[in-house]
């Protein structure tokens, strides 16, 4: 996990707080700033850090990052969120939401405080969008 003040032109890890140093989708909440992520094992294992069905947030721009929740899962979760499978609504309080690979779609309507599954499976989640009304 990387960022950049300068376009580009450097870069610095943002990991402190994080399972693993690997990670992706990364979703910017424009109402307040905070960011969430959704880490992986690593590229070589693609699975949430730990087998945790967990999002991380980060409130201070990826300075330091912390759980925005308990696992949202009891057994291990071998399975992932795509790039584009997580989405915030820029609501206020925010609203998180994403769909992993194994086709569960899970949402917060509090900036990652509490969170609930919808009751369906689906086919494996591209894309979740999610945008104020």
């Amino acid at each position: 996990m990387y960022r950049t003040r300068n376009g580009g032109d450097s870069w610095e890890k943002i990991e402190k707080g994080l399972p693993s140093r690997f990670g992706f989708p990364i979703a910017r909440d424009p109402s307040t700033g905070t960011l969430f992520a959704a880490p992986v094992e690593s590229d070589e294992y693609r699975m949430f850090a730990k087998g945790e069905l967990r999002v991380y947030r980060s409130r201070d721009g990826g300075g330091s990052w912390e759980p925005a929740s308990k696992p949202l899962s009891k057994s291990p979760v071998y399975a992932l969120v795509l790039r584009t499978a997580m989405s915030v609504d820029g609501l206020e309080p925010g609203g998180v939401y994403f769909g992993t690979t194994a086709g569960t779609v899970h949402a917060s309507r509090d900036c990652g405080k509490s969170w609930g599954t919808l009751p369906v499976t689906l086919p494996r989640i591209l894309c979740v969008s999610a945008f104020k009304a």
